[in-house]
C-alpha cells in the first residue's frame, strides 16, 4: 500500500540508531543461561543501595508529573561543581540534549564538524535539521584539530568534540584543546562530550568546566549514564552560560527528565567516594585487559574510557556472532567503514568475565579469525 503522506526529504536518508542486543536476545536464540552484555558501555558495577533506597521511598509518588525545572537535581549539581542553577540543562541522556542543541541552533544551510569515527548521535541529529555534515578524520586515531579549524567556514554553527572519543577511547590534551578553542570564531558553538571523563586518568586531560567563563561559546555535556551506572533511567546534563541555557529550554520537552531518574541523579550525588572506587575497579581491569591483549598480539586502540576498541582483523559482525554463541555479547562496528574490522568491548568490573573474554579472543585468534599486527593510524 503506497501512503501519500512523506516525511521531510533528509527523513530518507536516515536510518535508526542501532542499540547493543539485549541479553534476553542471546539467551533465547542460543539457549544460554549466563551472558555478559559488553556491548553499550554501560557501568556494570551497578548503583548503590542508598539510591535504591531513595527510589523506592519515592516511588509512590510517580502519579504526579516530576518537577519540569528538576530544582533537586539542578541544586545538587550546582554545589558539586561550583556553578550556578541557571546555567544547567537537563536532558533524558547527554543524547537528548544533543538533538535539542542541533533543533535549537541549526537550520537549512548551516553545517557542523565533527571527527570521525566519532559519536554517531552528532551526525544524525544535525542531518535531521537539514544541515551538512563536515567529516574530519582521525589522526593517529585523536582529534585532528587543525584540520578541525580548516574546515571551518561562514556557514559553520557547531563543532562537535567528544572528549574521550566513542567509539574509540583517545582522548584530546590541554595542549591541543587550549590551541583549539583560541582559534575558533566566537560566533561558533562548540560542544564538548564529556561521557567518559571520570575514567581518564592522565594530568593533561581538559576539565571543560574550567573553560566556560573564557569562552562562553562552550558548553559541557556530561551523564548519569556512565560512572554513575544510570543508563537504565537517562540523565544528561549540560553547563554553559545562562544565554546558551535559555535558549535551549525553550525547546526543551516539559518534563523530559522523570521523576525516578531526577532522585536517582540526585541520590547519586551523595555517593562519590562510592563511585570512585567503582571507577578505581574499573581502570584496574582496563589494564589488566590491555596487558592481556598484549601479550596476546591482538591489536587495540589504548583506552581512556570504560571500553576498548579491538581490531579483528576481518567482518567484525561475524566475531560478534561467534562471540554471542559463547555469551559474551560486544558492538561490532561494521557499518563505519573506517573501523569496520573492529569491536567495541565494554570493560566489566569482574576479572573472571574479562579472564572469558580474553581467553575466547584467544581462542579465535589461534582459529585464524582474530590477527595481531601493529595498530595502523587513521
Amino acid at each position: 500500500m503506497k501512503y501519500s503522506i512523506k516525511p521531510r526529504e533528509i527523513i530518507h536518508s536516515l536510518t535508526p540508531y542501532v542499540p547493543g542486543t539485549p541479553v534476553e536476545n542471546i539467551k533465547n536464540r542460543y539457549g544460554l543461561k549466563t551472558v555478559y552484555k559488553l556491548a553499550s558501555n554501560e557501568n556494570l558495577c551497578g548503583v548503590s543501595e542508598n539510591v535504591i533506597r531513595e527510589i523506592k521511598e519515592n516511588i509512590n509518588e510517580i502519579s504526579y508529573y516530576p518537577d519540569g525545572d528538576a530544582l533537586l537535581l539542578k541544586n545538587r549539581l550546582a554545589k558539586f561543581f561550583c556553578v550556578d542553577e541557571k546555567n544547567i540543562i537537563l536532558g533524558a541522556g547527554s543524547d537528548e540534549l544533543i538533538m535539542y542543541i542541533c533543533i535549537t541552533f541549526l537550520e537549512k544551510g548551516d553545517n557542523v564538524i565533527q571527527s570521525w569515527p566519532a559519536f554517531i548521535r552528532y551526525l544524525q541529529n544535525a542531518k535531521i535539521m537539514a544541515a551538512t555534515v563536515k567529516l574530519v578524520p582521525l589522526k593517529n586515531w585523536k582529534h585532528n584539530v587543525k584540520a578541525i579549524i580548516d574546515s571551518i567556514d561562514n556557514k559553520t554553527k557547531i563543532v562537535f568534540i567528544d572528549n574521550p572519543i566513542n567509539p574509540v577511547g583517545t582522548y584530546l590534551d590541554i595542549s591541543n584543546f587550549e590551541w583549539f578553542m583560541k582559534r575558533v570564531p566566537k560566533n561558533i558553538l562548540i560542544v564538548l562530550d564529556e561521557a567518559y571523563f571520570e575514567f581518564v586518568d592522565k594530568k593533561d586531560y581538559p576539565d571543560g568546566l574550567y573553560y566556560l567563563k573564557k569562552f562562553p561559546n562552550l558548553i559541557v555535556l556530561r551523564t548519569f549514564s556512565k560512572s554513575y551506572s544510570l543508563a537504565g533511567v537517562r540523565v544528561g546534563y549540560g553547563i554553559c552560560s545562562f544565554e546558551i541555557a535559555d535558549w535551549i529550554n525553550r525547546v526543551r520537552c516539559p518534563f523530559n527528565v522523570n521523576r525516578v531518574a531526577q532522585i536517582a541523579a540526585a541520590a547519586s550525588l551523595k555517593e562519590t567516594s562510592l563511585y570512585k572506587r567503582k571507577i578505581a575497579k574499573i581502570k584496574k581491569e582496563r589494564e589488566y585487559l590491555q596487558k592481556e591483549l598484549t601479550n596476546a598480539k591482538i591489536e587495540f586502540v589504548p583506552s581512556n574510557t570504560n571500553f576498548i576498541l579491538i581490531n579483528v582483523k576481518q567482518d567484525s559482525s561475524i566475531v560478534y556472532e561467534k562471540l554471542c554463541r559463547k555469551g559474551v555479547i560486544v558492538r561490532p562496528m561494521k557499518g563505519i567503514k573506517e573501523i569496520e574490522n573492529y569491536i567495541r568491548l565494554t570493560i566489566s568490573p569482574k576479572r573472571e568475565v574479562n579472564k572469558y573474554v580474553i581467553k575466547l579472543l584467544n581462542e579465535m585468534r589461534y582459529q585464524g579469525l582474530v590477527w595481531g599486527q601493529e595498530v595502523a593510524s587513521l
